[in-house]
């Protein structure tokens, strides 16, 4: 389930023709939380296997399993554990929430350095071209979670708002998202290998993406472009945002279990983006013409 539509117009290899569109509203949207609600429910109506949501520690993740608990959903948790302790801070948060909640997590142990070095060479191999090895990563949840003959939910597809540097003017109209060709590597793998994972929880449903933009502090933000001179603002606001609507959410810093490896993850970056760069996409999104998208032609007022 994606409300993100993308393609190419031409061969992926051809400059220029990725593109991204987003699906239109069939409906007023509620607010944000009931959305995510909305979207565990119709992710759960909508599964034949049972659900297997992915929980890093981190707030996307810890947010989205509380929406599925919150709805009386039956879920399992699976969480990958870097087998030299790396991640251990975040997945510490992941095992306080599924003991509070008495819900089920299993443990996946993973040797991240030989993941580095032979799984993301397999997918590449099969034509997964990323130069993040977070990209990758999504993939080897999914294999996972296919053993398990389970579905994966990712807390994954929040909004990062970017603002045009090319130009010294501070308006809405040049606020954007990005997305690139590997962004879509996740969609791309259920399509090839006939499955129905979800990677972007977040992006799950239109009603969902647009209530987040009319949220009170993301519009205010969207109204003053300055509020993303800073490149780490677009982090900033989505936390701020996260906390302000889930009040049950434990504040913590930001790791994303990446930090005590960064040599070694910088050093396969560099390699990706030198081997890979030149074939990678990029799609700017203006948020008004988003917001336009979404609302079928302005037919839904927000309440």
């Amino acid at each position: 389930m994606s409300a993100l539509q993308y393609g190419w117009n031409g061969p992926p290899e051809t400059p220029g023709s990725f593109w991204v569109r987003f699906d239109q509203c069939t409906r007023t949207p509620s607010t944000w939380k009931e959305e995510i609600y909305a979207a565990a429910r119709a992710i759960t109506t909508r599964s034949t296997k049972p659900l297997w949501l992915c929980l890093s520690g981190g707030i996307d993740s810890e947010i989205m399993c509380q929406a599925f608990f919150d709805q009386g959903i039956n879920f399992s948790v699976l969480t990958l554990a870097h087998t030299n302790g790396t991640n251990e801070h975040d997945i510490s948060y992941a095992r306080t929430w599924c003991r509070q909640h008495d819900v089920t997590q299993k443990i996946v142990p993973i040797d991240f350095q030989s993941f580095l070095k032979n799984d993301i060479e397999r997918f590449i191999e099969q034509g997964y071209l990323a130069k993040h090895p977070f990209r990758y990563m999504q993939l080897k949840l999914f294999q996972i979670i296919e053993e398990l003959g389970g579905r994966a939910v990712l807390g994954g597809g929040e909004l990062y708002y970017e603002l045009d540097s090319s130009t010294p003017l501070l308006a809405p109209e040049n606020i954007y998202c990005e997305y690139n060709s590997e962004y879509v590597a996740a969609l791309e793998w259920n399509k090839n290998n006939g499955t129905d994972h979800v990677p972007y929880f977040y992006i799950t449903s239109p009603e969902m993406i647009l209530a987040y933009l009319d949220l009170p502090l993301v519009a205010c933000a969207l109204e003053h472009p300055e509020t993303f001179l800073h490149p780490m603002s677009k982090y900033t606001l989505k936390r701020l945002v996260y906390q302000s609507v889930w009040h049950t959410h434990t504040a913590r810093p930001k790791y994303d279990g990446f930090e005590k490896i960064l040599p070694i993850i910088q050093s396969k970056n560099l390699d990706l983006v030198r081997r890979l760069g030149s074939r990678m996409q990029y799609y700017r999104f203006p948020i008004t013409r988003l917001r336009q998208e979404l609302m079928l032609n302005n037919r839904f007022a927000y309440v």
